[in-house]
């Protein structure tokens, strides 16, 4: 791994870690409900404690990994470049999620992004096609149908 990618993934997974201390105090007083009663506090919490896991793992394992990036840095071969057009089109397809949540609705709006992701990941085949409709599917069974939570359904 490059210097550069190094620095990059360390500065997410303290991004990360920040984030995931913030959601968790903000939300530190919301009550939590339960799984059949689901109240204000459940998902921003769920999704704090997952985050900091998560980031508290990623820096962990950039810990282990400094030597390796010590020895990758010393062989030209091992060079990774930041992908600038992935950032882009990713950031592009978050404002066109957001645009069409509002005007479309949830299921629409997730199954142009999930197909507008897996094509700038290069997913070019009718797995993509599956992978959009069964995550909106999904999406829709687990929120609106079990957990009683209306998703977005746009202007129309």
């Amino acid at each position: 791994m490059s210097i550069v990618a190094f620095r990059a993934r360390i500065i997410t997974a303290s991004l990360a870690l920040v984030l995931s201390i913030m959601t968790l105090w903000q939300t530190w007083d919301l009550p939590m409900g339960t799984m059949r009663a689901v109240k204000t506090g459940f998902f921003p919490k769920v999704f704090g404690v997952l985050l900091l896991v998560l980031s508290i793992g990623m820096l962990y394992q950039l810990y282990l990994a400094r030597h390796d990036r010590r020895q990758a840095a010393e062989g030209a071969d091992s060079e990774e470049s930041v992908n600038l057009r992935g950032l882009v089109g990713f950031s592009a397809l978050f404002v066109i999620f957001v645009v069409l949540c509002y005007t479309a609705g949830f299921l629409i709006a997730a199954v142009v992004s999930v197909l507008g992701g897996g094509f700038l990941l290069g997913l070019r085949k009718w797995k993509l096609f599956l992978l959009a409709g069964g995550t909106a599917l999904m999406s829709w069974l687990l929120f609106d149908q079990w957990l009683g939570i209306s998703l977005p359904s746009g202007m129309w």
